[in-house]
């Protein structure tokens, strides 16, 4: 028997004990249900767009929202049908943060527009605006704070009416501050708003733009090829820790120099079996099984290989464990979008020598 021969002999006696071993199984049905489970949630992300509204009655809370779905915009505005809902979507990550807008702004600017000017007050009322706008965000938010100027922006002008009309009865704008200015007054603010004879504001799209439904739907297969590749990797890791078992040093000890070649096989075995499983599963979440998948078997050996390598710097199995552990961590940042970050630019390099970028590739081709 060849050499070549020899060793796919014993990549099948290896496969086959995979069937037969308990912690094979017990790893594979742990990957499977980390799958499941993360790829049904939205993992909060840099890319993420969405600001969540919750119009909770009332005329300027309805005008707000209105006037933010209706607009265009750098953000995806999305409507919510209650506090609870906008709640859980902020903190599940499908939803960067979001906005509380009831009646509480009507009652504010009806303070301010009934004010009392008989006694010459001298000055403009302006609504109390503090603690009428519920404000959601979680630790991975990161454009709520912009979304707050764009959702105030609305609110004032919305108000600008109110105002206008509370200067004129002041009698800060004309000395006359009769009902026939401030109507007047009114009349032509509303006239030059619709003209938009003041300002303009002109989108230029650089590039091809991409339809918002195509662009959600291929953010949702990246989510779930990113978690795959990540498990995968993940798993390669844990099948590597075979080369600290004393059966494992006495098979290559005795293979003399074909025993990196079984540290490899050993944990590509396990790994080739789970990689088809989860590729299986991502079937049925919805990715497609692209002629890029059958790359996985090549692949997913070089991250055998990889991780071969890896474990070799180590003699102790608790800190090869442990430092695994924090490797995951890293690759977890630099292969999902979070390693688009402006502040990765110096490293995001090295996300091309990790394997769960090979595995990811591989699933979206």
């Amino acid at each position: 028997m060849t050499g070549w021969k020899k060793w796919l002999c014993r990549l099948k006696v290896l496969l086959l004990s995979q069937l037969r071993s308990p912690f094979f199984y017990l790893t594979a049905v742990l990957l499977i249900a980390l799958q499941l489970y993360l790829g049904s949630v939205s993992l909060p992300a840099a890319s993420n767009r969405v600001i969540g509204l919750v119009n909770g009655g009332g005329r300027y809370a309805e005008a707000v929202t209105g006037a933010l779905l209706e607009k265009e915009s750098a953000y995806t505005w999305k409507l919510y049908p209650s506090r609870e809902a906008l709640e859980d979507a902020v903190i599940s990550g499908s939803a960067d943060s979001g906005f509380v807008l009831d009646e509480r702004l009507d009652a504010a600017v009806d303070r301010a527009e009934s004010a009392d000017y008989s006694a010459g007050s001298g000055g403009v009322q302006v609504p109390d605006l503090s603690g009428c706008i519920d404000y959601y965000v979680s630790t991975s938010s990161t454009k709520g704070a912009a979304a707050k100027e764009s959702v105030y922006a609305c609110l004032f002008d919305a108000i600008s009416p109110v105002l206008v009309k509370s200067a004129i009865r002041a009698g800060v704008l004309f000395e006359d501050s009769g009902d026939a200015v401030w109507q007047r007054a009114l009349e032509e603010m509303q006239r030059v708003a619709e003209e938009d004879t003041l300002f303009s504001v002109r989108f230029e799209i650089y590039g091809e733009e991409e339809a918002p439904a195509d662009e959600s739907a291929d953010a949702e297969k990246s989510n779930l090829a990113m978690i795959a590749a990540l498990l995968l990797f993940a798993a390669s890791l844990l099948f590597a820790t075979a080369k600290f078992r004393e059966s494992s040093k006495a098979l290559a000890i005795w293979l003399r120099k074909g025993g990196w070649i079984y540290r490899i096989l050993e944990i590509y075995a396990p790994l080739l079996l789970t990689g088809l499983f989860l590729a299986i599963l991502l079937f049925l979440q919805g990715l497609p099984l692209t002629p890029g998948v059958l790359l996985l078997i090549p692949v997913l050996l070089a991250a055998a290989l990889w991780t071969s390598l890896f474990a070799r710097l180590f003699r102790k199995e608790g800190i090869y464990l442990f430092l695994s552990v924090a490797l995951i961590l890293i690759a977890g940042v630099l292969t999902s979008s979070a390693g688009d970050l402006f502040f990765l630019n110096s490293v995001r390099w090295l996300r091309f020598l990790l394997p769960s970028v090979w595995i990811k590739g591989c699933l979206l081709l």
